[in-house]
């Protein structure tokens, strides 16, 4: 279970998208962005975590996924007119994106931190941010109240 894990044996990452790219993620299973990002993706390992969050107009978390693979570059264009070529493969765990009528929120994770105002700019020019260990905490005590409205708790599948 990922709350039983040690925090040194694996890290969270918020990765920001757009509803469309979070489709085309998790058709092909993977997280691809920019050159300009790599500073950022490089951090990422296998067995860390992504929490998919979807900006305007959902602005919410959209899914958790797993990191299954080390970084590689691939110049295929699955994203359109976007290249994104240095990717990861992810494996999706749990989506929340059919809660579109109360969807998994921000500030779940970022306890007040900021404002709904404050946080669009702050995550501009960021293609993923590592999270705390708070963060991860607000997350899970979010997720396993999303569980009271009968989603399968996060928990059970991070195992």
């Amino acid at each position: 279970m990922l709350l039983n894990k040690p925090v040194s044996s694996m890290r969270i990452w918020m990765c920001f998208v757009k509803r469309r790219t979070w489709r085309i993620m998790k058709k092909h299973r993977l997280l691809g962005v920019p050159e300009r990002a790599r500073k950022q993706i490089e951090g990422v390992l296998p067995g860390d975590f992504l929490l998919v969050y979807a900006g305007k107009p959902v602005n919410a978390i959209m899914a958790v996924c797993k990191v299954t693979s080390p970084l590689f570059t691939d110049t295929s264009m699955i994203w359109g007119d976007k290249d994104y070529p240095l990717r990861i493969n992810i494996e999706p765990l749990q989506e929340f994106s059919a809660l579109e009528d109360n969807p998994l929120p921000y500030s779940s994770i970022f306890d007040g931190q900021f404002s709904s105002s404050q946080f669009t700019p702050w995550f501009r020019g960021h293609s993923l941010i590592e999270l705390t260990e708070r963060n991860l905490q607000l997350f899970m005590k979010a997720a396993r109240h999303q569980q009271d409205r009968k989603v399968t708790t996060l928990a059970s599948n991070l195992q």
